[in-house]
């Protein structure tokens, strides 16, 4: 059976990798807040704007602002992905409208494809103390190379990462690897007897 799980790591980049982290961020920032204003100002009652409609448009929207280049094209497309899912929970009444990100706040960015990303490095050994050197892992992004981090838990044998999500909380920067590994099926436990109690 697959199981999901997440795992949190803490990120040392570089100088420069730091810059284009940031880069990276405000560039996904534009573009959410480009395609928020799209949706306010240009949809009419039975001429909505989706994502399909959006992320078509994209490339242009590169080739008019090339600074857009610098940031890998997955981790916009995802901008309008979570756009399209702030709408969608926003009609079915599960939260409010979506607002316009500010900078410096909540500044994340996602890599979809797992054949972009790799976790490399002493993954078998959690760190719990924090006490092994950074340097003995590490994760591999585009466009940012291997970023130095330290694994606080293990990861499992055989295990596949899914996708990874860069954010920065405080003053520093976090990935949240989804993680994909095999796991024995519980046992059914149908023909057992069940016991009810009454607190």
């Amino acid at each position: 059976m697959q199981r999901l799980f997440a795992l949190r790591l803490r990120l040392y980049p570089t100088a420069v990798q730091l810059a284009l982290m940031q880069c990276i961020a405000g560039c996904c920032r534009v573009v959410y807040n480009t395609g928020l204003d799209q949706r306010r100002w240009f949809a009419r009652p039975g001429q909505s704007i989706s994502y399909a409609r959006q992320a078509g448009e994209l490339q242009e929207f590169k080739e008019a602002f090339p600074w857009l280049s610098e940031a890998p094209h997955h981790c916009l497309q995802q901008s309008l992905v979570d756009l399209e899912k702030a709408y969608k929970n926003f009609w079915a009444g599960r939260s409010g409208a979506p607002q316009r990100k500010k900078k410096g706040v909540g500044d994340s960015f996602r890599f979809p494809d797992p054949a972009q990303v790799m976790l490399q490095g002493d993954l078998k050994v959690p760190d719990k103390k924090r006490t092994r050197a950074n340097c003995q892992a590490s994760l591999k992004l585009p466009k940012l190379g291997l970023v130095k981090c330290v694994l606080h838990r293990s990861v499992p044998a055989g295990a596949v990462v899914k996708s990874v999500t860069v954010a920065r909380d405080g003053a520093h920067w976090y990935a949240s690897v989804l993680i994909e590994h095999e796991v024995e099926k519980p046992a059914s436990r149908a023909d057992q007897a069940v016991v009810g109690i009454d607190l």
